[in-house]
């Protein structure tokens, strides 16, 4: 699978048999995806440290315990994107958009860890959190019209 940028230049070539889980988690960790697009790729669970994710759009991906510690997600959409239990540790999310998607879905930030990111300018209106988020020191969820959500969600 390729990882392409807005342009349809091919960033990175990802094997065919990557496995995040049993396989090379970090294969992709330090690299520069700047403006990416990496429709189809499932980065659940993969190790993305310190990786350049500048301008990428991640419009609605399956991002489910992904590691983004140090990462650099400056300006990136994460509109939609599944975060829950993800690492974000000292990320860059300046002017990053995690707001609600065009078709209503909101980000998924359950159980993620925010503690250090550089949240400034980053949109969180209608993502969801649960009382193990992790938020940098002094962020107010409600003043960004994030939606707090109990686990499990009652029937």
């Amino acid at each position: 699978m390729e990882i392409r940028n807005k342009k349809g230049e091919v960033l990175f070539q990802v094997p065919d048999d990557w496995d995040p889980i049993f396989g090379q988690p970090d294969l992709l960790a330090g690299a520069d995806l700047t403006g990416a697009q990496p429709r189809g790729v499932d980065l659940g669970n993969a190790d993305l440290t310190r990786t350049c994710l500048v301008g990428a759009d991640l419009y609605m991906a399956f991002l489910n315990r992904i590691v983004l510690r140090g990462a650099n997600l400056e300006g990136a959409c994460l509109r939609g994107a599944d975060l829950e239990d993800s690492d974000l540790r000292d990320a860059n999310l300046r002017n990053a958009d995690l707001g609600m998607s065009a078709i209503g879905t909101s980000t998924r930030l359950g159980g993620a860890n925010l503690a250090g990111a550089n949240i400034a300018g980053a949109n969180f209106y209608r993502a969801l959190y649960d009382p193990t988020t992790i938020f940098p020191e002094g962020f107010d969820a409600a003043a960004h019209a994030m939606i707090m959500q109990e686990w499990p969600i009652p029937r």
